[in-house]
């Protein structure tokens, strides 16, 4: 599923391609070392592609996932189930009209550049997946406690704390 990648030339007749796609256990634990998760149970998707315009392609559909994170306090297992809609757009772009310089709109529609004439369905699927699951997911039991950032050694004030004391 992760490697799913689709030629722009099998789209170029106007008539939309639905994809149904399962991870694979392989997959789901591809996914899961990629993020640093402690699982992906299952992911699903369903994918639909059209050609928009001379060169532009729209995916849209649905991914359904079900995750285990670990608590950032704890270690302990959160699970997460996650339902994205999907709505990206693709297009070709050639390299030759802007010498190697792309002028960047910030209020235009994110469009995903094109290359090889495909488009990897499976990378973005599995870039929805990492941006929509929860970035510090905690444990629910964890509530109301707290590390002291002092104690933290990935804290950049805590090395600097040392070094003071040692002054």
């Amino acid at each position: 599923m992760l490697d799913t990648v689709i030629s722009i030339d099998s789209l170029s007749s106007g008539k939309p391609m639905v994809l149904s796609l399962t991870a694979s256990r392989e997959d789901c634990e591809a996914l899961a070392n990629r993020f640093d998760w402690m699982d992906v149970s299952s992911l699903t998707a369903t994918i639909k592609l059209k050609a928009i315009a001379n060169g532009a392609f729209h995916a849209s559909g649905v991914i359904e996932c079900a995750i285990i994170q670990r608590c950032g306090l704890t270690d302990r297992p959160v699970p997460e189930a996650l339902y994205i809609d999907v709505n990206e757009r693709f297009a070709v772009i050639d390299d030759d009209d802007n010498d190697g310089e792309a002028e960047i709109d910030p209020m235009a529609v994110s469009v995903e550049a094109i290359q090889n004439n495909e488009i990897s369905v499976g990378e973005m699927i599995a870039q929805l997946v990492g941006i929509e699951a929860t970035p510090w997911p905690r444990d629910p039991e964890a509530e109301g406690l707290v590390i002291n950032p002092q104690d933290d050694p990935t804290n950049p004030f805590a090395s600097l704390a040392e070094l003071k004391k040692k002054l």
